[in-house]
C-alpha cells in the first residue's frame, strides 16, 4: 500500500473571562514591622485593609514584602515601612469602588494589576475543536487525490495567549487619569490609561499540527495494479 504524510494546522480561536483579579499596592507606614504583624499592627495598613473590608469583606490581603524607608539610609528609630501587599479580589462587580478607595488614600499607591483566569478547561475545548477541523480537512485534502487518511504519525499543540496584565510605571493617583477617577467618584467606570485596556477578557488561540499518514483509495490502486498487469502481458 502507498502511503505518504499529509501535514495539517489548524486554529481555533475564544475568548475567556477572568474569574478574580489581584492588585499590587503600597503602604507607607509611620512603623517598621515584617510580615503579617502589619495588618494588625501597622495603623497605617489596618486602616486601608479596613477600607478595602467595607467594599468586599472577601476581599484577600497579604503582605509581599516591606520595604525600608529611612532618611539616613540604614536602620534606625525613625525608619518607615513601605508594605507591598497583593490583593486579590473574586467579586469583579467590586473592583470599581475598591480602586476609588485606593485611590481616595494618601498614603496607598497602586503599583500592578493581574487578572486571574481559569485556562485549562479552556484550552482543552479549543484545541479539541481545532483537532476536528485538521482532521475534516486532511479528509477533504487527500480525497482530492484519491487519498485517504489511515492514521497519525505525530501531532503537537501551542497556544497564543496575550498577557493583559497592567503595571503602572507611574502612580496611578497623580496621573491626570486618577484625578478624574477620584473626580468621578468610586462608581464610575475607570478609564485611566495605565498601559493596557482595563478588561477582564483575553483571547486564546490555539493551534493544532498534525501529521497524517494517507494512503491510495483502494479503487484507484486496483485499477493501476491492473494496468501495471495488462502492461507486463504485452508481448
Amino acid at each position: 500500500m502507498e502511503q505518504g504524510i499529509l501535514k495539517v494546522t489548524e486554529r481555533e480561536v475564544g475568548e475567556i473571562e477572568a474569574s478574580a483579579v489581584k492588585l499590587g499596592i503600597t503602604v507607607e507606614g509611620e512603623n517598621l514591622l515584617y510580615g503579617n504583624a502589619a495588618l494588625e499592627k501597622c495603623a497605617e495598613v489596618k486602616r486601608t485593609v479596613e477600607r478595602l473590608n467595607i467594599v468586599d469583606p472577601e476581599v484577600l490581603v497579604h503582605v509581599k514584602s516591606v520595604l525600608i524607608k529611612s532618611e539616613s539610609g540604614w536602620f534606625s528609630k525613625l525608619s518607615k515601612g513601605v508594605y507591598c501587599l497583593e490583593l486579590t479580589l473574586k467579586h469583579l462587580d467590586k473592583m470599581n469602588e475598591l480602586l476609588g478607595v485606593i485611590l481616595d488614600m494618601p498614603n496607598v499607591t497602586m503599583n500592578s494589576l493581574e487578572w486571574v483566569f481559569e485556562e485549562d478547561q479552556v484550552k482543552i475545548d479549543l484545541i479539541k475543536k481545532a483537532m476536528a477541523k485538521a482532521k475534516l480537512k486532511a479528509e477533504a485534502m487527500s480525497s482530492a487525490v484519491a487519498h485517504h487518511v489511515v492514521g497519525i504519525r505525530a501531532c503537537s499543540d501551542s497556544y497564543d495567549i496575550p498577557n493583559v496584565n497592567v503595571t503602572v510605571r507611574s502612580p496611578l493617583r497623580d496621573s491626570s487619569a486618577g484625578r478624574m477617577l477620584r473626580a468621578r467618584g468610586a462608581t464610575s467606570v475607570p478609564t485611566a490609561d495605565i498601559g493596557t485596556e482595563m478588561k477582564g477578557k483575553k483571547e486564546i488561540v490555539a493551534v493544532a499540527s498534525v501529521e497524517f499518514v494517507i494512503a491510495r483509495e483502494k479503487a484507484e490502486q486496483c485499477a493501476a495494479e491492473v494496468r501495471l498487469a495488462a502492461a507486463a502481458d504485452r508481448p
